[in-house]
């Protein structure tokens, strides 16, 4: 960041540094007009210059970072550096024109002012600012360790995990809504009967962040079924729901521009639904392969982990009464899909408790918790784009994967898809990894174990020992598993249009929105998104009704 700054300041001092002796010597000939008409055109060089630099940060920061740095991690917190010290650089450009400017016509009563005050302002964001108003996560971590209960974890740096996995790309007053509410939003899931207790690692978090359920024995169950369950209990229990399913929303109804219902359609044929206020829920896209590929025709060819109804009809309908959509092209890819016969999302939560990724050459080549959009890209460039997930009986005792999902294994052990084994030599036989090669990364591992040891690729949460078996493996390749792009919202839920104007009577939530997860959606920030924003949503659509 500092560098890009170089580059920016150095020719800007340049033209208002350079144009000091025309300034001043019109001002001692007394041409005033002259001296007007001069700072003029240099207050709209230097504005333009840095308006440039300004376009420039956003648009080719990650190809300046490049030139420094190949750490993915580094490059991505560099890119977010670069466009946060120039977010002033248009008014940095009038600043240094006005500045010597006055200096040169010897008014350093003036300019003297001017520069300490730019000067005042660096110091006050670097020290005055954080001491008034707020702990740094520096300080929050110190205090925890002063009292370590629990496990550390701050609203700050929630969000500063999410806006460097977002690669910046997020709005940070949505960012700030959704890392403010979510230990609130886990209260509230308690509330109907939904316990997230247990506390795990996952991609792209630099803590232990992901909550999970638990079985009566301890185990972790997979969230996302667990939630649906108990959620539609609690819908169904509730008489003034009118729950209807099998019935597919095709229109939004806008009268005198608000929103007042929708249209929908079943075997019985279509009719209205009217209302007094809208909320759109309904998923992204990213079963419309065809969309996919045309927004990023990088991933054209790859499947899906979606449901086949998600493909976006709600963004459409919201655009269709002028609601405006953003980053629709940031479609994320989950490292670890099996797809050859068969279309099966391997968990994230088993890389978090242990598991780790085989190239078909038997080594490790990436830290298995990095975010999934570097993950994706590493196991892309493997020897046939693809890589081996393996776990052993110790792992599987915590994350609970084949327990969890019995009619799954069976299937995928009776297709070829994974394997069960009672030794590593049995898995390089499945795998045709070599043998020592594979044994040699699994010993390496073993005696890597626990946080902090691992040597190659420095897993977050540690390494566990694979010394033992049983021994379970599956194949994997990236696949389109979430769009961060789509309607776009406000803090409280509200969608609008391209000028940032609210759409009366229409809220959205989840994955039908952008602006929150930027380029890359970390793990299980898909979970907090829907229920803080469901419930914001839900809340202020109320409000608005009882008006």
């Amino acid at each position: 960041a500092q560098s890009f700054m170089l580059v920016m300041t150095m020719p800007l001092g340049g033209i208002s540094g350079g144009t000091q002796s025309i300034l001043s010597y019109n001002y001692g000939a007394r041409q005033f007009d002259r001296v007007r008409a001069a700072q003029k055109k240099i207050l709209a060089l230097c504005m333009g210059f840095t308006a440039i630099m300004f376009a420039l940060a956003r648009v080719a920061g990650p190809l300046f970072v490049r030139l420094f740095t190949q750490d993915d991690e580094v490059a991505a917190l560099s890119v977010w550096a670069i466009r946060v010290c120039t977010l002033a650089a248009v008014p940095l450009g009038a600043q240094y024109e006005i500045v010597d400017g006055f200096t040169a016509l010897g008014q350093v009563k003036i300019s003297f002012p001017l520069s300490f005050f730019r000067k005042g302002v660096y110091f006050a964001a670097l020290f005055i600012l954080p001491a008034c108003f707020g702990a740094t996560v520096e300080a929050q971590f110190e205090a925890y360790k002063a009292n370590p209960t629990g496990y550390f974890d701050s609203v700050e740096l929630f969000a500063l995990d999410t806006m460097v996995g977002g690669k910046c790309l997020n709005n940070l007053d949505l960012v700030m809504t959704l890392t403010g509410n979510s230990a609130e939003a886990i209260d509230w899931l308690a509330t109907k009967d939904a316990h997230l207790t247990n506390v795990g690692s996952f991609g792209g978090a630099s803590v232990k962040r992901i909550h999970r359920a638990t079985t009566e024995d301890g185990k972790t169950t997979p969230v996302g079924a667990y939630l649906v369950k108990v959620l539609t209990a609690d819908v169904e229990a509730e008489d003034k729901i009118d729950l209807r399913t099998n019935t597919a929303a095709t229109e939004l109804v806008m009268e005198d521009g608000k929103a007042v219902g929708v249209k929908v359609k079943n075997e019985n044929g279509e009719y209205t639904i009217r209302a007094k206020a809208v909320i759109l829920a309904s998923g992204g896209f990213g079963a419309d392969l065809d969309r996919v590929a045309a927004l990023k025709p990088a991933l054209a060819g790859f499947v899906t982990t979606n449901a086949p109804t998600i493909t976006g009809d709600g963004i459409d309908m919201a655009v269709a009464v002028g609601a405006a959509t953003v980053d629709m092209d940031q479609i994320q890819i989950h490292p670890s899909v099996y797809t050859e016969t068969a279309t099966a999302l391997i968990t994230e939560g088993i890389r978090g408790d242990g598991a780790i990724l085989v190239n078909q050459e038997g080594k490790r080549f990436v830290e298995e918790l990095g975010r999934r959009d570097v993950l994706s890209e590493a196991i892309l460039d493997q020897t046939g784009g693809y890589c081996w997930v393996l776990w052993n009986d110790k792992i599987g005792a915590v994350s609970n994967t084949v327990k969890e999902h019995p009619t799954e294994y069976d299937a995928f052990t009776k297709q070829g898809i994974m394997t069960t084994c009672p030794d590593l030599k049995c898995i390089a036989d499945f795998t045709k990894i070599p043998y020592d090669s594979l044994k040699g990364t699994v010993d390496r591992v073993t005696s890597m174990a626990g946080k902090g040891n691992d040597k190659d690729f420095h897993h977050r949460a540690g390494l566990v020992d694979m010394s033992q078996g049983q021994y379970y493996v599956i194949k994997a390749v990236p696949s389109v598993h979430h769009t961060m792009g789509g309607v776009r919202i406000n803090e409280k839920a509200q969608a609008l249009t391209a000028d940032g104007k609210v759409i009366p009577g229409l809220w959205a939530a989840g994955e039908v929105t952008g602006v929150t997860h930027g380029s890359n959606r970390l793990g299980s920030n898909a979970y907090a998104d829907i229920i803080v924003f469901g419930r914001i949503a839900g809340e202020e659509a109320a409000k608005a009704v009882a008006k």
